[in-house]
């Protein structure tokens, strides 16, 4: 392939099958150059359908409306044929962690679970994108989803529509299936109960390499993608795996900076029948992202983002907790940088000193207001710890905590990325 080349590509994706129902994803068309600094090739699209993966619901059997578990999953696309003949092989995959809370659990028939994004995130949670030029990524493995280069990291949100869903058939077969019905079988002796359903979740860009994802040429309708961004990630979940390997682990923890994320660590833990003795289940997951931009509220200016100025971003650990309870406020920066002050306002109904305390996240004193990033590190987070009393608060107190403007480092001009809001509840409501 020669340098320079622009290979145009558009991909409409119908993906997502929720209790057997096809979902349209629609988003904006962006330029991706799977070389990065090469700089070699580039297409238009406006998703990315990641026909192989995986996803684990682990601790989630036996159901129960109100608990959480971790739902971990990763996928991998190897290839893409932009001009209908022309093939060249690249490497993009996707792994996350989120917590998950059961809304219902119906013993049916059919037997039936419903799930949404918890408000309150474990230090688990996280959506890595990466982009390798050599395609190793192996489903019964699990390994090769994030030995690539780190291209986007999101942070999720719960405001917007987080939702998830797992049928089982009915009525079930008998006996059992083993879990893996593709080629090989690689789980001999695991049973699988049958039954489908699908996960949409919703995340705010942190950081970008956009290296990987250039400006449009002028004139083009694309747009470039920008932190502060919207991913949507919709994805099927099918048990009995039938397409693709079952994996024998996944990654469970977030790249620690700019470079290769850690080994895979989670391994599934199967049960006689996978799903009723598990307690994990885990499902075949073609997934979908697709980027979009973030609508800024009415009323409110956007901000003209600063070529090659660090932007940074805050997200809260947990947006709701009882009086006693702690939540991680996150300052992240999107791409390598100088030592940053980052300045920020504190505002609402809960009072400082009174309802609540800040510290760093080891809990040392620091200066409300301001914190500092030590140079190249990717984040740094502030505990805030809510103050038991016995004054009754039916609607809670928030926390408000905003990015204001600085020297070196530019402020997110979405909302769910400069704003960070933890609600402080009774400890008895």
């Amino acid at each position: 392939m020669n340098t320079g080349i622009k290979r145009s590509l558009q991909l409409v994706i119908a993906a997502s099958w929720l209790a057997g129902a096809t979902r349209l994803v629609t988003a904006d068309p962006f330029v991706f150059d799977p070389d990065g600094p090469e700089r070699v090739d580039s297409f238009t699209t406006n998703a990315f359908h990641l026909g192989s993966g995986n996803s684990l619901a682990r601790a989630i059997v036996p159901f129960s409306v109100g608990t959480t578990f971790q739902l971990l999953f990763q996928g991998h696309q190897t290839f893409v044929v932009p001009d209908g003949n022309d093939v060249f092989p690249f490497e993009i995959t996707v792994v996350g962690s989120v917590t998950e809370r059961t809304t219902t659990a119906n013993t049916g028939p059919p037997s039936r679970v419903t799930f949404e994004l918890s408000k309150n995130q474990t230090s688990a949670s996280f959506i890595e994108i990466y982009s390798d030029s050599v395609p190793n990524a192996d489903d019964l493995a699990g390994t090769g989803f994030n030995d690539g280069v780190l291209v986007l990291r999101g942070s999720l949100i719960s405001t917007l529509p987080n939702v998830g869903t797992f049928c089982l058939t009915n009525p079930q077969p008998t006996p059992a299936p083993n879990l893996d019905q593709f080629a090989t079988n690689d789980h001999a002796g695991v049973s699988s109960v049958v039954g489908a359903g699908g996960t949409k979740i919703n995340v705010v860009v942190g950081y970008l390499d956009r290296r990987f994802f250039p400006a449009a040429t002028e004139g083009l309708a694309e747009r470039q993608v920008q932190v502060g961004d919207i991913v949507t990630l919709d994805f099927a979940q099918a048990t009995p795996f039938n397409a693709v390997d079952p994996s024998r682990a996944f990654t469970d923890k977030p790249n620690p900076g700019f470079g290769v994320g850690p080994s895979p660590t989670a391994a599934p833990v199967t049960g006689v029948v996978n799903g009723s003795s598990g307690p994990d289940l885990q499902s075949q997951s073609p997934l979908t992202f697709s980027i979009s931009a973030s609508p800024t509220p009415s009323g409110t200016p956007g901000t003209t983002p600063i070529p090659g100025i660090p932007k940074v971003v805050v997200s809260a650990s947990r947006t709701q907790m009882r009086e006693g309870g702690d939540s991680l406020v996150t300052f992240s920066v999107n791409q390598p940088h100088a030592a940053l002050t980052v300045f920020y306002s504190i505002a609402g109904s809960a009072t400082l000193g009174v309802d609540y305390t800040l510290t760093s996240s080891t809990g040392g004193t620091i200066i409300p207001g301001l914190i500092d990033i030590p140079a190249d590190q990717n984040s740094v987070a502030i505990l805030v710890h809510s103050i038991s009393d016995t004054v009754q608060e039916p609607n809670g107190e928030p926390v408000k905590i905003s990015l204001q403007a600085g020297t070196g480092y530019q402020v997110a001009p979405k909302k769910e990325a400069n704003t960070a809001v933890v609600l402080i509840l009774d400890k008895n409501g």
